[in-house]
């Protein structure tokens, strides 16, 4: 199954990296930058047709690199390590 354009405003991982908030090594909080929520749904969506997808239904593991998909694809920095994202 793929996920909708408004699937971001309901999904528990998305709005937990929304809302979490991460400390430097100075101990300064702020808030987590997370990609937006239609190139979330887009990275999600890309590898839900990946072969290399394992799991189901919100535990979703990367064969290739060992990642929480769905975890993985909010990070802004992060890379498919199969150069799909």
């Amino acid at each position: 199954d793929h996920l909708t354009a408004d699937a971001a405003a309901t999904d528990e991982t998305y709005q937990y990296a929304l809302n979490s908030e991460r400390t430097d090594e100075h101990g300064n909080v702020s808030k987590r930058e997370v990609v937006s929520p239609e190139l979330w749904v887009e990275r999600v969506n890309t590898c839900f047709d990946c072969p290399m997808i394992r799991g189901h239904l919100g535990g979703e593991m990367c064969a290739e690199c060992g990642c929480m998909i769905r975890v993985k694809t909010t990070e802004p920095s992060e890379k498919c390590p199969l150069g799909k994202w």
